[in-house]
This record gives C-alpha cells, sequence and structure tokens, in this order.
C-alpha cells in the first residue's frame, strides 16, 4: 500500500487534492512507481515535527502535502517559497525521479533488439554506424522504409548512452516509439512502407481531424519520433558546428546546444511537470569536452561522423514531416 502522510497543522492542508489524476493509467502507473523509488529513503523532514505523535511514529512516507503537490507546481508552495529548505527538497525529489526514470530505463524487447543497440553502444565511431541505418529508411522518392525507421529507433538510444545518464528518459521514449512502430509492421510486406501505414491508420478513421492522434497508434511513434531525431539533430550540429552560434560558442557546448534544440523543437509540445524536469535535468548534462572522446579517437572524426550523420538525416526528416502534415497527423497537444 502507498500513502501519503498529510500535515492537518498546514494552512493549505483543507485546500490540496491528495487524489492523482490522469486520462492515461499507464502514465499514472509510471508516476506512482517513480514516486516511490524518488521517496526512498526517505527524505529528511522540512517541516517542523506533527503535533500528533502517532502521526510521527507511523509508517508511511514522511512527505509534506504540500511538497508533493509543488512537485507540479511551485505556486503550491504559497509563502513556504520564501523557506529555502522546503525548496531544496521539492528540488531533491525532482532529481531523484529523474535519475529513478533514468534506471527504469525500458530495456529492449528481443534479443534482436539487444543486439541492435549494444553494438552501438560499444562501437567506437558509432555514427559511423549510425549514418548507413539512416540512409536505408530512404523508400522510393518520398517514402520510408518502416523496418528500417524501426531499426532507427532502436539504435540511436544506444549512441546517445554515451552522453551521460541523464539521457536515460529520453532513451525509454525511443524504445516506446520502436516498440510501439514494430507492432504495427506488416511482416508479409517485404517493402514496409510509412506510408501505407498512417494511410491505413487515416482509412481505419481511429485519429480525430485537425490531428488529434490516437494513442497508441504507429502515427504517435513516428511524430515523437520525428521530434526527437529533429532535437538531437539540432542540438549535435551546434556541437560540431560551431559557426552556427552567433559570436563566441558558450562555454557549456554541450548544455547550450540541449537548450536550443529543447527550446526551438520540443518545449512547446511539454506540459508544466516535463517542464519541469527537463529544466533540472539539464543539471546533470557533462561537457563536450567530457563526452565527443566516446565517439572517435579525434574531434575530428567526431566531427566528420556526425556531419555525415546530419547530411543523411536532412534527407530523411522532410520525407517524415511530409506525410505527417499530408495525412494531417501533427498533433499539437501538449503531454503532462
Amino acid at each position: 500500500e502507498w500513502r501519503v502522510s498529510s500535515r492537518p497543522e498546514n494552512p493549505a492542508y483543507n485546500d490540496l487534492q491528495f487524489e492523482w489524476r490522469s486520462p492515461d493509467a499507464f502514465c499514472a502507473e509510471q508516476w506512482i512507481q517513480n514516486l516511490r523509488k524518488a521517496c526512498l529513503p526517505v527524505l529528511p523532514p522540512v517541516t517542523v515535527k506533527p503535533k500528533i505523535a502517532a502521526d510521527a511514529e507511523s509508517d508511511t512516507v514522511g512527505l509534506d502535502a504540500m511538497i508533493l503537490d509543488s512537485l507540479l507546481s511551485p505556486a503550491f508552495l504559497g509563502y513556504r517559497a520564501l523557506d529555502c529548505s522546503a525548496v531544496m527538497a521539492i528540488a531533491g525529489m525532482w532529481y531523484r525521479i529523474i535519475k529513478a526514470a533514468g534506471d527504469a530505463v525500458l530495456m529492449p524487447a528481443t534479443e534482436e533488439e539487444e543486439e541492435t543497440e549494444s553494438t552501438s553502444e560499444v562501437a567506437p565511431r558509432p555514427f559511423q554506424l549510425a549514418t548507413p541505418i539512416v540512409k536505408a529508411c530512404l523508400l522510393n522518392a518520398d517514402d520510408v522504409k518502416l523496418t528500417s525507421l524501426v531499426e532507427l529507433c532502436i539504435f540511436i538510444p544506444g549512441v546517445l548512452t554515451h552522453m551521460g545518464s541523464w539521457m536515460g528518459p529520453f532513451n525509454r521514449e525511443g524504445h516506446k516509439n520502436a516498440t510501439m512502430l514494430k507492432s504495427r509492421v506488416d511482416e508479409a510486406v517485404p517493402e514496409a512502407s510509412l506510408r501505407a501505414l498512417l494511410q491505413s491508420e487515416v482509412s481505419a478513421g481511429i485519429h480525430s481531424p485537425d490531428g488529434i492522434l490516437a494513442d497508441p497508434s504507429g502515427a504517435v511513434a513516428v511524430l515523437w519520433a520525428y521530434r526527437g531525431f529533429i532535437m538531437w539533430a539540432t542540438m549535435l550540429r551546434r556541437c560540431v558546428t560551431l559557426s552556427s552560434w552567433e559570436g563566441e560558442p558558450p562555454e557549456h557546448l554541450m548544455k547550450a546546444s540541449f537548450e536550443y534544440a529543447y527550446e526551438t523543437e520540443i518545449k512547446q509540445f511539454h506540459g508544466p511537470m516535463m517542464r519541469s524536469a527537463v529544466s533540472i535535468g539539464t543539471n546533470l548534462i557533462p561537457r563536450w569536452e567530457d563526452v565527443w572522446g566516446n565517439y572517435g579517437p579525434t574531434l575530428e572524426d567526431v566531427q566528420h561522423d556526425i556531419g555525415q550523420w546530419l547530411e543523411a538525416m536532412e534527407e530523411l526528416l522532410p520525407r517524415i514531416d511530409a506525410m505527417i502534415r499530408e495525412f494531417d497527423l501533427y498533433d499539437r497537444r501538449k503531454t503532462f
């Protein structure tokens, strides 16, 4: 049983809601799992000792209800925003939630997927291997080979793992998209087409007008895979092409590159909770100087390999974007 230890003496106690509401049962389940991990071991108390001795001696998790709600919105803190201990407690809990999510990365479901990601993790020049997979996605003049796109969704998380543990939640999303797409590949069709997949979903009427997508669906997986790819491409271009910056490149190059890419490509589709998680997660981003050595023996090799990958992505991404817009599948709704 999972219970939250409330603080009745808190002035805002009667105004707080203690139920988690979400239209997605999986979302709620994951939130509880992450919250449980994030709160173990129990954080030191940030408020005065409860007046009721029985409450202090109970075996429930010692979370101030206001602190818990403040994870969703700091506005719930009210006057306690001036209390540094409360603010530090929230920051610490978000850090643990992000770490818990990183430790619970969705693993490849099959030996084939595990081998694909493992290859990208141990390769001395992983982007050199990623580029042919991107090129294999190109089908005919304007289509995408679905099986190769699935392989790319599996391969890229292994490549990004070299950037550090902060990549955990993003890699999990990549595996989720790959799994969703793979479940919709018709093994009987040698050249499974992304256009054919999207067309079949539109013809079946599973999506609503104005880009309101059914979830789960192939379209949702493609849309978020596309957003992830374009964000990483934007970030890496700024890491290896210093001329993309106006003036001198920032000192913390990779962090600044990620923040620019996130602000440009993804942030508009994230709600307050995801934005807060990403904001705290950026504090874990290592320096580019400490990372690029994982991608090649010299900086010139890394810049060359990533440059080749970016050129290939510049052919692939417009095709995906064009099909998403052609079938009116550009869902602009925000996450939680």
